[in-house]
């Protein structure tokens, strides 16, 4: 095991030399820290059972032998993940002990599809208060050791934090909430309640005593008094607030009226398009000299800007082709 430590530091100490590399040409030096790279992950193959691997990533020459069933430090892999040595740590021996110690305490749980899976989670998140009393009260016990474990120590953590989360947004929401048992002290005054908190005000009475005696908070008290103060008046004042561009609209689409643009051209109904097709058939010959002088109307509209300077107006639906609405241009086309 006395091998496996220095090819990390081999390969640290080649990169991290300069004099080296000047006496020795660059390319000797990239082979040779590829050599210990291999060299290190070679090790790993030749490995023939769990406890030789957990033997060759636990070794530490400052520390006493690892023993089967002692805890897993893995200090070579920490020395391998310090040095960047991704072969090493990608190695399928080195993931598959990861994934042991990982899933250890769940045996069967990555065969079990994911719907198991999420049961099994969500049981062991409901049982971890249980867990962290038998924990707590005897850390040495078959349930308080299965706490130890890596992913049911994430599971509960999880678990921790989640109930924490969930128990601070509750308690800011009933914070701010009145129980229902005192929302009546925070409804609306009538008019006839602020003349008597002001009447009781000016007879020397305290808030405390003019909301108990109304059955008030003494908030709602103090700013109506307050409010009697700074303005003179204790009735609301009457608001008139403006109506948004996007109310009107609502309104206007809920009585039948759309947005529309003044008709200024003459729309083509079937029977022109008949008429126009009729027209032409017989003069299939004609020339563009000929077509010259036909004139038709054209129902095509182009507009280079991004404003066409044309007002809306609002109509209801099938209303555009009423005689009375077309501008006085139309209106002469027509009788034309």
């Amino acid at each position: 095991m006395y091998y496996n430590v220095h090819p990390f530091r081999q390969i640290k100490r080649r990169r991290k030399c300069p004099e080296l590399s000047r006496k020795c040409p660059c390319e000797h030096w990239n082979e040779l820290r590829k050599q210990c790279q291999e060299f290190a992950t070679a090790l790993l193959d030749h490995t023939r059972s769990s406890y030789e691997l957990e033997v060759l990533l636990n070794y530490d020459p400052s520390g006493p032998v690892f023993e089967q069933g002692d805890r897993m430090l893995l200090s070579r892999l920490k020395l391998a993940i310090k040095h960047k040595q991704k072969k090493f740590c990608a190695h399928p021996n080195v993931q598959q002990l990861l994934a042991s110690i990982w899933y250890e305490g769940l045996p069967g749980f990555r065969r079990k599809n994911v719907l198991l899976q999420c049961l099994e989670i969500c049981r062991i998140g409901l049982f971890f208060p249980v867990y962290s009393v038998c924990y707590i009260l005897a850390p040495h016990s078959s349930v308080g050791r299965t706490l130890r474990k890596p992913f049911i120590k994430f599971i509960c953590h999880s678990a921790s934090y989640v109930t924490f989360l969930c128990g601070s947004l509750s308690f800011g929401t009933l914070a701010r909430m009145p129980l229902r048992r005192n929302r009546w002290q925070y409804e609306q005054l009538t008019d006839f309640d602020r003349g008597r908190i002001i009447g009781l005000r000016e007879a020397g009475w305290s808030n405390r005593r003019i909301g108990r005696h109304l059955g008030r908070s003494d908030m709602v008290v103090a700013r109506c008094w307050q409010q009697w103060i700074t303005e003179g008046r204790v009735y609301r004042r009457g608001g008139h607030p403006v109506p948004s561009r996007e109310t009107i609209r609502r309104r206007l689409t809920e009585v039948g009226l759309r947005s529309r643009r003044p008709l200024r051209r003459l729309p083509l109904t079937p029977h022109h398009r008949q008429c126009r097709l009729d027209f032409c058939r017989p003069r299939a010959t004609w020339s563009v000299t000929d077509w010259r002088r036909v004139i038709f109307s054209d129902e095509s509209r182009f507009s280079l800007s991004a404003d066409d300077h044309r007002t809306r107006v609002w109509r209801r639906t099938g209303s555009d082709s009423i005689r009375h609405l077309l501008s006085s241009g139309i209106q002469q086309f027509h009788k034309v």
